[in-house]
């Protein structure tokens, strides 16, 4: 893509990420996320909470902390709500 000289937007990242996560590649996911900050870009709050989802299943608390905290950073957190066994590991 970025060969042809087309540049991916933030619907084309989270569209990817998405991918990864749903194929259970978690780093690439996340390495993706990062590259789409690096660029100055931010993932959909629905983005964020996929991956939120997918690291709660998984049990990484710290790591879905530090994913909410992006996400509340970059000022979207209206559409985030934790479940009762969720909070309790953050």
């Amino acid at each position: 893509m970025q060969e042809a000289g087309l540049q991916p937007d933030h619907i084309t990242y989270s569209t990817l990420i998405s991918a990864y996560e749903k194929a259970g590649e978690l780093a690439e996911a996340l390495a993706l996320l990062d590259k789409l900050h690096e660029a100055g870009g931010a993932a959909s709050a629905d983005t964020y909470v996929k991956i939120m989802q997918y690291l709660a299943g998984k049990q990484l608390w710290n790591r879905a902390l530090e994913v909410f905290l992006e996400l509340q950073a970059a000022g979207d957190v209206s559409s985030v709500t934790l479940t009762e066994p969720q909070s309790k590991h953050i």
